[in-house]
């Protein structure tokens, strides 16, 4: 019973092991696309909190550009900055209702 329990226990540590191991690898292998999305979504949000058009979004993301930001292709049109602003007001909005819930 002993000798299972270690077995268990010891496959369970190597999984946890090698999940950590992959999860590292594809942060590294993904922190440039990352860090790009990254980006776009902050100038979405920018342009909804300065009340800018949404027609803006590329003009800003071409100066991104321009200033050596690179990988910034995706996500890059007014219909996309509509999109994300809408996920991430969805996301506010389970957030609140969590929050509201808890307290």
């Amino acid at each position: 019973m002993v000798c299972l329990r270690m077995k268990q226990q010891a496959a369970r540590s190597k999984l946890k092991e090698a999940v950590h191991k992959a999860q590292t690898v594809w942060n590294e292998a993904n922190a440039e696309k990352l860090e790009a999305t990254c980006k776009v979504f902050w100038s979405a949000y920018m342009c909804a909190k300065e009340e800018l058009p949404f027609t803006k979004h590329p003009a800003i993301l071409e100066l991104y550009k321009l200033n050596d930001c690179t990988n910034m292709s995706m996500l890059y049109s007014h219909h996309a900055c509509a999109n994300i602003l809408q996920y991430i007001a969805q996301e506010m909005k389970i957030e609140l209702n969590t929050y509201i819930k808890e307290t």
